[in-house]
């Protein structure tokens, strides 16, 4: 099981993944750690929670946007490829990963919150 440790929101957060997928979900928290800090920078003092969910529902948002725009995409050009199904699995499974590891990380901050 591969380990990495990713920056989001100004905070560090250990992370498990499988062996050969760390440069993946480093990846994708880079782009979780872009939306926090956008938003961020666009709202000023946000709660930790709060910045995280938000940046989720962005990245959702955007890939909605893109596989509808892919679809319609395939319905004009069908002479381009379909997309690589591994490719689409893995990219899923990390997408699902990461938002269920953003839940773990959400839930217990509002459990620090409730607590402090």
């Amino acid at each position: 099981m591969g380990q990495v440790r990713v920056s989001v929101g100004g905070r560090s957060y250990p992370l498990a993944c499988k062996d050969g997928e760390e440069d993946l979900l480093v990846g994708l928290a880079g782009r979780v750690n872009e939306k926090a800090e956008m938003l961020a920078n666009q709202l000023g003092q946000v709660p930790e929670t709060r910045l995280l969910l938000m940046s989720a529902i962005m990245l959702a948002d955007e890939l909605t946007e893109l596989a509808g725009r892919t679809a319609t995409s395939a319905d004009v050009a069908a002479d381009i490829p379909a997309p690589v199904p591994d490719a689409d699995a893995r990219a899923r499974e990390a997408v699902d990963a990461a938002a269920a590891r953003v839940n773990q990380i959400a839930d217990l901050l509002e459990k620090q919150a409730a607590t402090a």
